[in-house]
């Protein structure tokens, strides 16, 4: 029913949120498993290597929250390093709460080992010979088979600006395959998991359908 909102009717979207997974974790408990997971995955990335974390900020009762909130601890105890922070314009969003301005932007922060000295490319998206800022306007991508899928122009600029042909790309939260897709196409290797079965499922045949193809 995406799209009934510039009708003036009921957008099932706009107020159902996430729906293929439980997300009503206290926020003290969720906070904490996010910053488990980003010690965690720094354990697997090489030398050179970073994490791309897309996160967006949010609200709860009437107060903003910051990623920052847990970044910047680890941050402070010389856990992990922030390279990078940069501002995704999506062009549009499900959340139309009058309370706030309608949130229409993500943030991606690369992040990676407190003496890491990454690699980075500035990719070239426009073909134009310039260097890119840190701010990417990428349209959000429209899917049937997932509440939240990524544009694959995101995870192809991302790859293309923080590894090398033939390094592997990692994407604990797979959903749709988007990341595979993006790494194949630019001859990268690719490893990803996927809690539910059902994305696991719709990602195995969009996976197969772009080999075959």
């Amino acid at each position: 029913m995406d799209g009934l909102r510039k009708l003036g009717k009921y957008d099932l979207k706009s107020f159902s949120g996430i729906n293929s997974y439980s997300d009503n974790l206290p926020e003290d408990i969720y906070q904490n498993q996010q910053a488990e997971f980003l010690l965690w995955a720094l354990t697997r990335v090489k030398p050179d290597g970073v994490i791309a974390y897309v996160h967006k900020n949010r609200h709860k009762k009437k107060k903003l929250i910051s990623p920052y909130e847990w970044i910047l601890p680890l941050v402070t105890a010389n856990k992990i390093k922030i390279y990078e922070e940069i501002v995704w314009d999506r062009g549009s969003t499900h959340n139309h709460d009058r309370n706030y301005l309608y949130p229409e932007s993500e943030r991606i922060y690369i992040l990676c080992n407190p003496k890491a000295r990454p690699f980075f490319k500035n990719f070239d998206p426009d073909g134009k010979h310039k260097g890119m800022s840190d701010v990417w306007q990428i349209s959000r991508a429209r899917s049937s088979n997932h509440d939240a899928a990524f544009p694959v122009s995101l995870a192809e600029r991302l790859i293309l600006c923080y590894s090398k042909p033939g390094e592997v790309v990692m994407d604990p939260y797979s959903g749709s395959g988007t990341c595979f897709l993006a790494a194949i196409k630019h001859k990268r290797k690719f490893i990803g998991s996927e809690l539910s079965i059902l994305h696991f499922e719709n990602a195995c045949k969009r996976i197969q359908t772009f080999l075959e193809s």
